[in-house]
């Protein structure tokens, strides 16, 4: 090992050992908005829950003692049943806009991240691995336009009440037929601090 390579594995173990003794990699969450783009016009990918009722949102969890952008790419493949890998995300998300929000003791890392397009259904028929943990939790798909989420987060902005995904979006499998207030609170919090990574459209 030269001195350059000790030097970085140095500096990782101090920023490690640091994110251990003030609770980030331990406590917290971390996940990632994906996004397409079609002939000139953004699309966001969401997904409903399998069980309980949140409403629809992006992906992601609890960081489970790792770095988040390492738990990101994690739940990236788990909540899309493999099809986006874990190998893949962690390549990119390095590049990618994030947003960290304070979330009583702790923060919630969301990664604005652009993958290629897959339809939707391609997600929601995926066979879920059974030896995988973490699979399965989600699901259907949709993509949703851009200008309609910027909608339901202004929206979410005035009411701080539940807001409606437009039926158009929804496949006859939902669940339920709302986005989740804590998502379009995280988006909001993002927009008003400058963190949107998207132009107008």
């Amino acid at each position: 090992m030269n001195i350059l390579s000790t030097r970085l594995l140095l500096v990782f173990s101090f920023i490690l050992a640091c994110s251990v003794s003030t609770g980030v990699v331990a406590k917290g969450g971390a996940g990632g908005v994906l996004y397409t783009s079609i002939q000139g016009t953004t699309y966001v990918l969401l997904a409903d829950h399998r069980k309980g009722k949140r409403g629809w949102a992006s992906f992601g969890g609890r960081l489970d003692g790792q770095l988040p952008i390492i738990a990101a790419a994690r739940e990236i493949e788990e909540e899309t049943n493999g099809l986006i890998k874990q190998a893949w995300a962690s390549k990119m998300l390095p590049d990618a806009t994030f947003y960290k929000e304070k979330r009583k003791s702790s923060f919630y890392t969301t990664y604005f991240l652009e993958i290629p397009f897959k339809p939707a259904i391609q997600f929601t028929s995926t066979e879920v691995p059974k030896n995988k943990e973490g699979y399965g939790e989600r699901g259907p798909y949709t993509w949703v336009p851009l200008h309609v989420l910027e909608s339901a987060v202004f929206e979410y902005q005035k009411t701080k009440s539940k807001v409606q995904v437009p039926s158009e979006y929804l496949p006859p499998s939902k669940k339920t037929s709302w986005f989740w207030k804590k998502f379009l609170r995280n988006l909001s919090r993002a927009q008003k601090d400058g963190v949107w990574p998207w132009p107008k459209e």
